[in-house]
């Protein structure tokens, strides 16, 4: 099993490899600035990064060129951002949006240029500056997929029928004048279930209804990953829910959730026909097989050799190496 991830820890691809075998595949990303959270300015962003997971994988070449094709913005908050990973890596302790994920579904027919980041609101998300980045390269035939309420419900003036509504109407307006097209998504469910009886508790309910009832009045698709992710959630009751977020976490997905949410995006694309409208025929080779975590997930913990060590990458743990600097630097 092999896993391609470019740029910010964007996954491209999940792969089936025998021993000794070569591949070679194509993939379609997009590079641009983005202003990193407790940052004030863009910072500016050349590179074309590459990562291979997978045991005894190495990669070979790496050929890069110049693409034309429509991309897909995303807007949104912690749920949807590109998240990193520790080492060694385990899909099921990592942090991870959907958003990160949805590169794997579409294939070469879409770039995804993603701009979430957490604690983000459809206020700051335009105040703080990242939706200057976005608006500035969005073009005619472009697809901008908009997912907020996590952190809106925390304000009241950002409350599903106040200043959250206004705003989604605003973003909309200013896409459609770019000849983009503009996409709502119902904000992730929570795995989130009341103390007392036991019965699951929607917290954003308020927040899915009022982008159904926007989508509706301005003729804009509404992919419901509220309505799917809740129901998942419901269906697999709150411990067995557990496995696809975060230890330890009740909004926040790790990889095995977060690459489930992406394929209910991916399939609300194509029900919703936004990618027909552009003229994408993903075919059938953009179905993705599912990815499943084990019953009980591991997670990462320090040695206890080392608990009370300051640094673990001290000189002593390398003095087997011959250039022990090369390591630490």
């Amino acid at each position: 099993q092999v896993l391609v991830f470019l740029g910010r820890r964007r996954l491209a691809a999940r792969l089936s490899l025998r021993a000794g075998e070569t591949v070679r595949k194509s993939f379609v990303t997009n590079i641009c600035p983005i202003i990193p959270r407790t940052y004030e300015q863009a910072m500016d962003d050349r590179t074309l990064d590459v990562t291979v997971v997978g045991a005894g994988v190495r990669l070979c070449e790496v050929c890069a060129e110049p693409w034309q094709g429509p991309t897909l913005y995303i807007a949104g908050d912690s749920t949807v951002t590109d998240q990193s990973a520790d080492y060694p890596y385990l899909p099921g302790s990592s942090y991870c949006g959907w958003g990160q994920m949805l590169s794997a579904y579409l294939g070469d027919c879409m770039a995804v240029s993603n701009h979430a980041h957490s604690g983000l609101t459809t206020e700051s998300f335009r105040s703080e500056g990242h939706y200057a980045i976005l608006h500035e390269r969005i073009k005619a035939g472009d697809v901008c997929l908009i997912q907020f309420g996590h952190n809106d419900q925390k304000l009241m003036h950002l409350l599903a029928e106040d200043g959250y509504r206004e705003n989604m109407i605003r973003y909309i307006y200013e896409l459609r004048e770019k000849g983009a097209v503009p996409v709502l998504v119902t904000p992730l469910a929570r795995n989130s279930w009341r103390g007392g009886d036991g019965a699951y508790n929607d917290l954003l309910a308020g927040y899915a209804k009022a982008c159904q009832e926007i989508g509706a009045t301005f003729r804009v698709p509404v992919l419901a990953l509220h309505e799917k992710s809740m129901a998942f959630i419901r269906a697999q009751g709150r411990e067995s829910a557990k496995r696809f977020f975060f230890p330890s976490d009740y909004t926040h997905s790790n990889d095995y959730g977060a690459y489930l949410f992406a394929g209910y995006i991916y399939e609300e694309l194509c029900e919703k026909g936004v990618l027909a409208q552009l003229g994408i025929d993903p075919g059938a080779e953009q179905k993705q097989p599912a990815w499943m975590p084990p019953e009980v997930l591991p997670v990462l913990s320090v040695p206890e050799e080392f608990a009370q060590m300051e640094n673990p990458a001290d000189e002593h743990l390398f003095e087997d190496l011959e250039r022990p600097e090369e390591v630490l630097t």
